[in-house]
């Protein structure tokens, strides 16, 4: 009786941790598909205005640009593994009326 108890224990126990840890992100993780090597940022893209983070995606950063032009770029960088994200996002911006 007492083997019994000691294994139903163990199994509550099992599945009690099992269904209470959930996957945390890494800084690590960054897919090849979608990041190259961080090796220079053009200098076209203007000056940097700001650089802001997301919890959502640790260890990553957004850096913003702005043209003579007005056009803003935003460039995804993830310092621990010098990795740059691949698509680089553009908000064009149209004269004032």
């Amino acid at each position: 009786m007492r083997n019994l108890f000691v294994m139903v224990l163990v199994c509550v126990l099992l599945v009690g941790f099992g269904v209470s840890c959930e996957k945390t992100a890494t800084e690590a993780s960054a897919s090849p598909e979608l990041a190259v090597p961080l090796t220079e940022i053009p200098a076209s893209y203007g000056s940097l205005e700001a650089v802001t983070a997301v919890s959502e995606y640790p260890g990553w950063f957004q850096l913003w640009f702005q043209d003579e032009a007005g056009t803003i770029r935003i460039v995804r960088v993830q310092m621990a593994q010098n990795l740059m994200h691949k698509q680089v996002k553009t908000i064009n911006r149209t004269p004032g009326a």
